[in-house]
């Protein structure tokens, strides 16, 4: 019985949540468009694996995208991300975070800040709640030309946000965090961005789905 009991353990399949701002909230109704779900399918229950295609023996993917959402908001632990941790019991969690918390008058200053509350979000999952794996995804450039809507140069926050991404890069050197600096092959940042300069448009959208399977897959082989 013991045997057996084991072996159901092993053959389970790993969970994954992808969790951010708006560029989860908009990939994921990008998911739904192109497989053609119905939209009032689309609730923070709903299963992607089959969306995204993953090969390593097919794990449950949960999304969860809230435009607009900063990183304290995502820390709170009374609000949706570890409300969704402690409901699916995600073995790897991925976090698109960051970058509207860099639209400020001192986007420097608070990316030092920034840094610290992403290391501790990540401390919090892995020592308090059981996640195996966290994976930060790299905060995205914004468009070259000035944003009217932007609190700072365009340039001011893009430098912050490579200081931002060169931290998280090192903390994750230490296991079981990864830093994922996610390829668009080929396309330069403005050809990927939508024209309001921020979000992600088709074919920047569909390098983004690539990528997030490849971090699955290589997530999952890590842990099995």
């Amino acid at each position: 019985m013991v045997t057996q009991f084991f072996s159901i353990l092993v053959t389970m399949p790993l969970s994954v949540l992808i969790f951010g701002h708006s560029f989860v909230s908009r990939f994921k109704k990008h998911l739904f468009t192109i497989h053609n779900i119905p939209p009032s399918t689309n609730t923070d229950s709903y299963n992607c694996s089959q969306l995204l295609q993953v090969d390593r023996t097919t794990p449950t993917v949960h999304i969860k995208g809230i435009p607009g959402l900063k990183v304290l908001d995502a820390a709170n632990p009374f609000g949706p991300l570890f409300s969704l941790v402690i409901e699916n019991s995600p073995d790897i969690v991925i976090l698109d975070l960051g970058t509207i918390d860099l639209d400020t008058t001192e986007p420097q200053h608070h990316g030092q800040q920034l840094v610290t509350h992403l290391q501790n979000l990540a401390d919090a999952l892995v020592n308090v709640y059981g996640v195996r794996r966290v994976v930060f995804l790299h905060i995205i450039m914004r468009g070259t030309h000035n944003l009217p809507h932007s609190k700072s140069p365009v340039h001011t926050i893009n430098i912050t946000a490579f200081s931002v991404n060169l931290a998280l890069k090192q903390f994750a050197k230490t296991s079981p965090v990864s830093f994922c600096h996610w390829s668009m092959k080929g396309l330069n940042k403005d050809e990927a961005l939508d024209s309001d300069g921020l979000h992600l448009n088709d074919s920047g959208l569909y390098h983004y789905y690539y990528n997030i399977r490849k971090i699955i897959t290589s997530s999952c082989k890590l842990l099995q």
